[in-house]
């Protein structure tokens, strides 16, 4: 019986473990969600020109953004679900950002809910139809294939410094 009283209480204890664990595991979650959001502010901000970007490169290190590079491009994919399917909104999203997966050069975030922003780094006018036009002709090909959304697709032009990406927007 002792030993059975033991093995309740030890069952208790790691149960309790338990709900602490997933608790803790909770609000990491919660906070990494809102880190995402204040940078995703942040990014929004940069590119309308409201943020302030003297202490761009500094504040983006802050964020885990490397954004040093030799030329930048905006480029803004609005979404137009079908009859208001908001659901289809986040799809949208994780389609855009399989695409790029592979390019670090390009940096993807909301600035509402219909409108998404793609940041591209060391980009240059050269490399603009090649890289730009197809990624934009594949993203409403991707889209309008695999949802039920349009998309109109914004290209800014290619500017050379950080100051001056509110002109690409």
């Amino acid at each position: 019986q002792d030993m059975l009283s033991s093995l309740e209480k030890v069952t208790g204890e790691i149960e309790k473990e338990k709900r602490n664990l997933a608790r803790i595991e909770t609000l990491q979650q919660r906070i990494r969600s809102s880190e995402e959001i204040v940078r995703e502010k942040w990014l929004s901000e940069l590119v309308t020109g409201q943020a302030d970007s003297k202490d761009a490169l500094e504040t983006a290190r802050k964020y885990g953004i490397d954004l040093i590079a030799s030329g930048y491009l905006v480029m803004v994919v609005e979404v137009f679900p079908a009859s208001g399917d908001y659901a289809q909104l986040a799809q949208v999203k994780e389609i855009i950002a399989m695409m790029l997966q592979e390019r670090s050069d390009f940096i993807l975030f909301s600035q509402s809910m219909e409108k998404l922003t793609i940041l591209a780094r060391n980009i240059s006018e050269e490399s603009t139809d090649d890289i730009i036009s197809t990624l934009a002709q594949g993203i409403k090909f991707e889209t309008e294939r695999n949802t039920r959304c349009r998309v109109a697709i914004g290209i800014g032009s290619v500017v050379g410094h950080i100051e001056e990406i509110v002109h690409s927007y």
